[in-house]
């Protein structure tokens, strides 16, 4: 090989977003906001995966449903926002619906963004791709 030849294993990856949801349509839906983009999904099932997924693959971003066990968001968050690696990480909270409680444990708990369900493909993009300033 070339020296100024680059190799695969060097090449820049594209930003991961981990989406921790059980629901099919979110995920459907999630996927297609995504399909095309810069972003590539990875899919998981439950908190604790998510954890790891965030070490494993590098995330930029997670969509978080706000009903995955074993943890719940804002315990999620806390433990993502507290280690030096991960906090520039984007949390962002799916909900069934939010309220003034839902908001105020948001921002207690560092979450990035919240967002209702059902939501549309634009709404998923405007978020992961706005400023990490604009927090809940």
């Amino acid at each position: 090989m070339d020296a100024l030849q680059c190799s695969d294993a060097h090449a820049p990856r594209a930003p991961r977003v981990v989406l921790v949801d059980d629901n099919n349509a979110c995920h459907a839906t999630t996927a297609g906001a995504l399909n095309g983009t810069q972003w590539e999904l990875v899919r998981v099932e439950d908190a604790l995966d998510g954890l790891c997924a965030v070490v494993e693959e590098g995330a930029r971003a997670v969509l978080l449903d706000e009903g995955c066990a074993p943890l719940d968001p804002w315990q999620f968050c806390q433990l993502v926002k507290h280690h030096p690696h991960y906090r520039a990480v984007r949390v962002i909270v799916l909900c069934r619906r939010i309220d003034v409680v839902v908001r105020a444990r948001a921002r207690a708990g560092g979450v990035d963004a919240l967002l209702q369900k059902p939501f549309a493909s634009d709404d998923v993009l405007a978020l992961l791709n706005a400023a990490p300033e604009e927090a809940v």
